[in-house]
């Protein structure tokens, strides 16, 4: 961050207040005169604080200007300023604030090695994604009433938290999930634990949770949920032939199933070397020195 104090003389607050003022007077209509034909000592009198304000814009932004070119600074956002007072006859003070890029001074970037993972892609990741690419054309038929949960179902849950680490619990509110049963491969995911379960039944369900958990307050923790079935459904879906491929833009199920690997392995591999790139670029961050903004 850097301060510029830029001092203004007197004589040029003085031009730009007959320059503002003479502007206001062709643009206002002031009583008992025709626009811009009010004698200039009455426009100068009702309109002075539109006038300082005009002013100070005016000189701040151009003098502000003047000094980032003649310096050849390199703000990242617009200069603001700030200004105790302004008046016609005398020196104008200005204090502008800049936010500039930093200097950098660049560490280890050369011959920099990472470990990158390695994926292959299995006949049970391309099975889970044709599922899930049928499950998108699939039909919704409503279950009986006294229809048990099963793997494959579709069931809106009402979900709410019980124990005492969960901040919102006190809220009483129960929050939505719609899910397919059984195709969660977390296993600490609640479909696991719904199963058996009716339209309108609520359980009591404790799940815990892994160390290595994505959600950082329920990693390592046990939680309490009381889960209600708010509506089920069974997912019926389309046969998967060469009929519903080619109606998907392939030439068949063997195509559509090569395709569908290759995209699954295309969409891997650049998730790996972004993983790369992110500890390359980290080691290089790491080894620099720069202030940051």
């Amino acid at each position: 961050m850097l301060e510029l104090l830029i001092d203004v003389p007197a004589d040029r607050v003085e031009l730009e207040y007959k320059a503002v003022f003479d502007e206001i007077k062709n643009k206002v209509k002031v009583d008992g005169f025709r626009k811009g034909k009010a004698p200039l000592n009455i426009v100068e009198l009702q309109f002075r604080e539109q006038a300082d304000r005009e002013v100070a814009d005016k000189l701040a932004q151009h003098y502000i200007y003047e000094a980032i070119t003649e310096k050849q600074l390199k703000p990242i956002i617009a200069p603001t300023y700030k200004y105790e007072s302004i008046s016609r006859g005398e020196p104008f003070s200005i204090k502008a604030t800049l936010e500039l890029y930093p200097e950098v001074e660049p560490g280890n970037y050369k011959n920099l090695s990472v470990e990158e993972r390695a994926c292959k892609i299995t006949e049970e990741d391309l099975e889970f994604e044709i599922r899930t690419i049928l499950e998108q054309a699939a039909e919704f038929k409503i279950k009986d009433e006294n229809a048990p949960v099963e793997n494959g179902d579709f069931v809106k849950l009402k979900v709410k938290r019980k124990d005492e680490d969960d901040k919102d619990a006190s809220d009483d509110e129960f929050r939505d999930y719609d899910i397919i049963v059984g195709k969660s491969k977390d296993p600490s995911a609640l479909d696991k634990q719904v199963a058996g379960m009716k339209k309108g039944e609520e359980r009591d369900i404790s799940v815990k949770y892994p160390k290595n958990y994505h959600i950082e307050s329920l990693a390592g923790r046990k939680a309490e949920y009381l889960v209600r079935i708010e509506d089920l459904k069974e997912v019926i879906l389309p046969e998967f032939n060469d009929e519903f491929a080619v109606n998907r833009g392939f030439s068949g199920v063997d195509d559509m199933r090569e395709k569908t690997k290759e995209r699954i392995s295309k969409i891997v591999d650049e998730k790996i070397r972004g993983e790369a790139k992110g500890k390359l670029l980290k080691q290089v961050i790491e080894s620099g020195k720069y202030d940051i903004p």
